[in-house]
């Protein structure tokens, strides 16, 4: 048996919760398959024969052109194939380490290439990540009116207030 191939019993080497898994699995397969038989078996019973005809007719139908698409798909797949060549492995991003120095782990940001000159070393959640640098937020800009005045410049408005009143 190969690798690939499903198993009919479990594992030697499976745990316990790999074992009630495959269980739970195998019965759950089971119950579906007869439901799929006694679903069919009362829609035939409870059906006149002409409509099941024609379901069926419905069905083959639905299923030749299903797999005319796919032979299209795969057609054409093949010709892109033959046309552009096999296709070239993106850009592989990879670390020799797991960890710093200190012990800190060292991650790579999605989308990070080490080819690039400039790299961001930030650190998230106890690691080191490096990536590129994101984006910045648009700073807001600040509201239009008076300027707030602070300490002495305030002081000195206000003087300048009592003087053009007359106070």
């Amino acid at each position: 048996m190969t690798a690939t191939a499903s198993r009919v019993e479990p594992h030697p080497s499976w745990s316990v919760t790999e074992r009630v898994n495959w269980l739970f699995t195998q019965l759950l397969m089971a119950a579906l398959w007869l439901g799929f038989f006694w679903f069919g078996a009362r829609i035939f019973r409870d059906s006149p024969i002409d409509e099941v005809v024609d379901s069926l007719i419905w069905l083959a139908q639905a299923t030749w052109l299903y797999l005319a698409a796919l032979a299209l798909w795969v057609g054409f797949n093949i010709a892109l194939y033959q046309w552009r060549g096999p296709a070239r492995p993106n850009a592989q991003a990879t670390t020799v380490f797991s960890q710093d120095y200190f012990g800190r782990r060292i991650k790579l940001a999605p989308e990070a290439t080490l080819r690039d000159s400039h790299l961001i070393v930030q650190m998230k959640d106890g690691a080191k990540v490096y990536g590129h640098e994101e984006p910045l937020a648009p700073v807001p800009e600040p509201p239009q009116g008076r300027p707030i005045l602070v300490g002495s410049e305030a002081d000195n408005v206000t003087e300048e207030r009592k003087e053009a009143v007359g106070a």
